[in-house]
């Protein structure tokens, strides 16, 4: 995914910094940018968007922290980690987070003291990309062109596009027990307090995920650890058949982004008309 379109990063950074508060951040990974129709959100909520999700390989914990210079009063920020990012590396994230920052080096920035360590892992995948991205035009223009997302940063590279989707249950969650991370959940008890600071509000969310591959008793326990966070939506809210996704269990078909931008809108409004006592109809 970052493959495709790293050199977005661009124009979502310059987006971000442009944008006046009050507004509505998004981040998380492509489960977002492929399943949110920013506008809609935005004409729904009468708040500014930016979707700043691109690929869950860049690693939640850069994400993260790559939005606090720009939350100010009365910003949203909503959360949508994919799965794996509760406790793997997609928390830490991939060589595709480093490749962001050959594209626009003002990235380094975002990167925390474990993900150097990390680097070693990665830099003969970085090397390898880069190569291939300058000696071929044609990777050139999916590496670093931007005609795949949109203004307000929603990825469209599958509209018009059928469904690969397979429902042979790869990397299901029905044989695992998701124990969160503690790191995880460092992380986001960390934000949460960072943008209570500054005035802003985190909202966790869950995401798109096939409903074949999904352990529904697990839905409950995470919520429960998330304890503390401002939750909502449950899982099962995000579950879909193998007719709605397009390549992988995270990904939405494109006809079926406005169905998942309804539920997420009815969610924020819900919570939000709770916290004010006022209707946002």
């Amino acid at each position: 995914m970052a493959k495709r379109g790293r050199g977005v990063i661009i124009d979502k950074n310059a987006l971000l910094a442009a944008t006046k508060s009050p507004k509505i951040i998004l981040i998380g990974g492509s489960n977002v940018c492929y399943g949110i129709n920013s506008k809609l959100l935005q004409d729904s909520l009468k708040m500014p968007v930016v979707d700043m999700a691109i690929t869950a390989e860049v690693g939640m914990l850069f994400y993260y922290n790559q939005v606090k210079p720009y939350i100010h009063k009365g910003d949203i920020v909503v959360g949508i980690p994919e799965y794996a990012a509760y406790k793997d590396n997609k928390l830490y994230g991939e060589a595709s987070m480093y490749e962001l920052s050959v594209v626009q080096p003002s990235n380094l920035k975002y990167i925390a003291p474990i993900q150097w360590i990390r680097f070693p892992r990665f830099a003969g995948d970085i090397i390898k990309e880069n190569y291939n991205t300058f000696v071929s035009e044609k990777n050139s223009i999916i590496s670093n062109g931007r005609n795949l997302y949109n203004a307000l940063g929603d990825y469209e590279g599958h509209k018009g596009k059928n469904s690969t989707f397979k429902v042979n249950p790869t990397g299901s969650l029905k044989n695992e027990r998701l124990e969160m991370a503690s790191a995880f959940k460092k992380m986001l008890d960390n934000f949460n307090i960072f943008c209570n600071q500054k005035g802003g509000t985190y909202l966790h969310s869950f995401p798109v995920y096939a409903r074949s591959r999904y352990k529904m008793e697990w839905g409950n326990e995470m919520v429960k650890q998330l304890n503390g966070i401002a939750v909502i939506n449950s899982p099962e809210e995000y579950l879909f058949g193998p007719d709605s996704l397009y390549d992988t269990e995270n990904h939405i078909q494109y006809e079926y982004r406005d169905l998942r931008t309804k539920r997420l809108i009815n969610n924020l409004k819900n919570f939000l008309e709770k916290q004010s006592n006022i209707s946002l109809e």
